[in-house]
């Protein structure tokens, strides 16, 4: 067995390296990660391909590629479960009901770092299991509205030389997110970059799928960054002495007074 490196994730067949089979390897796990976070930027993960008793590795080059891979591994471990708690699930069991079925002749299995065994082999089951979830189960529907959240600006850009999309890299949930800012707004979101220590309060018209658990997932692909505004945290002292002139205050006045403090 060859030497981990850095890899994270592992596609391992009982068969030599050919020109082919990299190819459906690739195919499959590119579509498998791209399903687990859309709008991946091409240099997030990279693949590193053993040439005997073949084994691709992925190999992350930034929170993103990790968050990817780990949601891949997540869904390998338990494809039904998944659908629970990954708001990708539906696009990994598709692309891996479309792409699996080349490698599995070759007792393709997939390994994860720090597992003593394969999270999933690709045999006859799982591509069965894999096509039933891609039929029976539906894309999960979004709930949108507006929301802000406070995070640093890691990095904004464009996928690669192809697009004009500018996309934010920003944390929400305590994961990173690539999302799509709103056409006017790119020198706001260009500037907070530029200080990685600063945190911002970034306004969003934001998507959220709703599993089939019933729990509320992020969904970074159909949102949208609207502004970045430098964000001060205050003291509890600072907020009494805000408070100490009203009289009575209820939930919405609570409010107005906290947006009016973050916007100074």
């Amino acid at each position: 067995m060859a030497a981990w490196g850095d890899n994270e994730l592992e596609l391992r067949l009982a068969a030599a390296s050919t020109p082919e089979r990299v190819a459906s390897a690739a195919l499959l796990l590119s579509d498998v990660i791209r399903a687990a976070y859309p709008g991946l930027g091409e240099n997030s993960v990279t693949m590193v391909v053993s040439n005997y008793s073949m084994i691709a590795g992925l190999r992350p080059r930034d929170d993103a590629g990790h968050s990817a891979i780990s949601d891949v591994i997540s869904f390998a471990r338990d494809p039904e479960r998944a659908f629970d708690s990954i708001a990708s699930a539906w696009g990994i069991a598709k692309a891996f009901a479309e792409h699996g079925l080349d490698l599995h002749l070759y007792k393709a299995e997939l390994w994860a770092r720090g597992n003593a065994g394969p999270v999933a082999r690709l045999g006859d089951e799982f591509m069965a299991l894999m096509r039933r979830l891609s039929r029976e189960k539906k894309p999960i529907p979004l709930m949108r509205g507006s929301t802000v959240i406070y995070s640093l600006v890691h990095r904004v850009g464009r996928a690669n030389g192809k697009t004009t999309v500018v996309k934010a890299r920003i944390d929400v949930d305590g994961k990173p997110c690539d999302v799509r800012i709103s056409t006017g707004s790119e020198d706001q979101f260009f500037d907070a970059a530029k200080n990685k220590r600063v945190v911002h309060a970034i306004a969003l018209d934001a998507a959220w799928a709703i599993t089939s658990g019933g729990t509320y997932v992020f969904d970074a692909s159909s949102s949208r960054a609207r502004s970045a505004t430098p964000w001060k945290p205050i003291s509890g002292a600072e907020l009494m002495k805000e408070l100490s002139g009203v009289q009575q205050i209820d939930s919405e006045d609570l409010r107005h007074v906290l947006d009016d403090i973050a916007g100074r």
